[in-house]
């Protein structure tokens, strides 16, 4: 679970529970109200920043228990230096009501929006108006907001489209294919954009990774490379003595497997890459099936998390050389000379 009892202390004592550092104020079928953090931006086009949208959707496949990528729409936003309280739509309809109400504050009086500034001088020297001015690219983002959540509503009002897919789901389709395409992205390098759309992104550098392939973790430890697992499997017992005295000692954290991940723990210990072992993919026709959706369940939540996973295969290579080539792929990925 992400959520957890509220916590008394100034900031978080109104919070029905925390998710992560999000409070939650109020949540009902329809919507969702949170306490933003400081420092956190509501929706990030950075996969290697944790937004409140990526983690709001976690908490909210975690809270449903139903397969599929969770809606969650955003009505409006706040900087991401600011916090403040957010509200999430948690149906399209919502979202659609939701934006016309805001863009119709002025006039109708059901959304009322206040800032609270911290000054220096006397607020007297600053104040222009009565009501805070609202920046013209939040407006632009409402209006934006209100056409896409209308446009939603109305084609699922219709059932004339179908619904658009999302972020999650492109990632969660890339791992499904027959050959899985990887790009390792050099650190600060742009991404040309739309590539993402066609192949899976690691980005350089590679400092916290959760490993639960004992071979994988073999690897790692012979190329010195142990500094770079935050997290490994706890069902890994047969590991390198340099992990199973970092795991004692409390300086490694071991949690879950990947068909069991504690993703709260995942999300704190900001990984940015996972290696699983090869039991995940199907390997006789009886499991084919079994198999599939436990790789399409294990996908789908790694591309919620916006952590990309790697399958460690050296257990299958038939001779040495190839498993030699997974110790190249290592050294790739964290940069060995």
């Amino acid at each position: 679970m992400c959520g957890e009892t509220k916590k008394e202390n100034s900031n978080q004592k109104q919070c029905i529970k925390m998710v992560g550092n999000i409070g939650i104020l109020y949540e009902d079928p329809y919507i969702l109200v949170c306490r933003k953090p400081a420092g956190v931006p509501v929706q990030s086009a950075n996969s290697r920043v944790k937004d409140m949208v990526s983690i709001l959707k976690l908490y909210l496949l975690e809270e449903s228990g139903k397969p599929g990528e969770p809606y969650l729409g955003v009505v409006h936003r706040l900087d991401q230096p600011v916090q403040g309280v957010i509200v999430f739509a948690k149906t399209k309809q919502a979202a659609a009501n939701l934006s016309s109400q805001i863009a119709d504050r002025k006039g109708s009086g059901q959304v009322v929006k206040r800032y609270c500034a911290v000054v220096r001088r006397n607020a007297d020297v600053y104040k222009e108006t009565e009501t805070a001015a609202v920046s013209e690219d939040e407006e632009a983002a409402a209006a934006s907001d209100e056409e896409k959540s209308n446009a939603a509503a109305s084609d699922e009002e219709s059932g004339s489209s179908a619904p658009a897919e999302s972020t999650g789901d492109k990632i969660e389709q890339l791992y499904m294919g027959n050959v899985i395409k990887y790009l390792i992205v050099p650190e600060d390098a742009d991404v040309p954009a739309g590539l993402d759309k066609d192949v899976i992104l690691i980005q350089k550098p590679v400092e916290k990774t959760y490993v639960d392939s004992a071979n994988a973790a073999d690897a790692m430890d012979k190329l010195g490379l142990t500094d770079k697992i935050s997290m490994v499997g706890s069902d890994l017992t047969d590991l390198p003595e340099t992990l199973l005295s970092a795991v004692d000692a409390g300086t490694l954290e071991s949690t879950g497997t990947y068909t069991d991940l504690d993703y709260k723990t995942m999300l704190k210990s900001q990984c940015t890459l996972a290696i699983l072992p090869s039991d995940i993919l199907p390997k006789t026709e009886e499991d084919l099936d079994a198999k599939t959706e436990e790789l399409r369940s294990t996908a789908q939540r790694f591309a919620l998390l916006e952590i990309p996973f790697i399958v460690d295969r050296s257990s299958d290579e038939e001779n040495d050389e190839a498993v030699a080539e997974w110790e190249e792929v290592y050294k790739t990925i964290f940069d060995v000379k």
